[in-house]
Parts: structure tokens; sequence; C-alpha cells
């Protein structure tokens, strides 16, 4: 009896530390997860900025060269001014390009961050299965048990009315 309930122990303290175990795990993929992220979207913002600072300073310094007090040294400077113009409507659909391109990162972001709460959730639904599979089978042990108990019972008290 004695073996029996150490056994009962030891497979009580395995679950329980595979439990603990599953679930540190469990916790630390997901703060590497969200560090993940956040250091992802940082990076797709600050390529964004970045991206958007380099046109923004290329017409600025051709803009500033045209219109600077020497812009009569430079022959063609009322060519170059309409240059900047229609150069100027470049940059704006580069910046709404870039723009896109950084709202589509970010969505495709999302969606990982769906899926993983996803997967998630199934994993969820799986430990709980496992946890009602293994409360049946408690419940079951113990209805055993009850009835080895009875019987035992029985036998000492069919034992004891014949001793007597």
């Amino acid at each position: 009896m004695d073996k029996e309930i150490r056994k009962t122990n030891k497979i009580v303290y395995c679950f329980c530390g595979v439990l603990i175990v599953t679930l540190i795990m469990l916790i630390g993929y997901l703060c590497h997860s969200a560090k993940l992220f956040r250091d992802s979207q940082a990076r797709i913002v600050e390529t964004h900025v970045n991206h958007i600072m380099k046109i923004d300073s290329i017409f600025y310094d051709m803009k500033a060269i045209i219109l600077s007090n020497d812009s009569g040294t430079i022959a063609n400077s009322h060519a170059l001014l309409s240059q900047l113009q229609s150069d100027s409507a470049l940059f704006r659909r580069e910046v709404q390009l870039s723009q896109e391109e950084m709202s589509n990162l970010v969505a495709l972001h999302i969606e990982k961050i769906e899926n993983d709460y996803a997967q998630i959730g199934i994993w969820g639904g799986v430990l709980s299965v496992v946890f009602i599979i293994f409360g049946f089978f408690a419940i079951f042990k113990i209805e055993e048990t009850k009835a080895d108990a009875k019987e035992v019972l029985n036998d000492v008290k069919k034992a004891r009315v014949e001793c007597f």
C-alpha cells in the first residue's frame, strides 16, 4: 500500500513538474514574441522615417540651391525650378508608396499576432480536454477505490463474524 502511494505521489509530482515547465515555456515564448514584435515595429517606423527624411533632404537641398542668392549664377534656374516642382509630385508619390508599404508591414504584424493568439487558444483547448480527461480518470479511480474499500470492509465484517 505504501509503495502504491509513493508511485501515485511520484506521478502527481511529475505531472505538476511538466505542467509548470510547460507554463514557463509558454510565458517565455509570449515574452520573446512580444519583444520581437515591438522591435520589428520600431524598425518599420524607423525605416519609414529615414526614407522620408532622405527624400525630403534631397528635395530641400535642391530647393535651397535654386532659391539661394547665388541662383543667378545657375544658368538654368527656371528649368531647375520647374523640374523641382515636377519632382515634388514624385516626392509626394514616394511618400505615399512608403506609407502604403509601412501599412502593409503593420498589417502583416497584426495577422501574425492574431495567428499567435489563435494558436494559444487551440493549445488552451487541448489542455482543457486533457484536464477534463484527467478529471474523469480521477473520478473513475475514486469510484474504484471506494468499491475496493467496500470489499475490504465486507471481508473484515465476514472475518469478524466468523471469529465470533
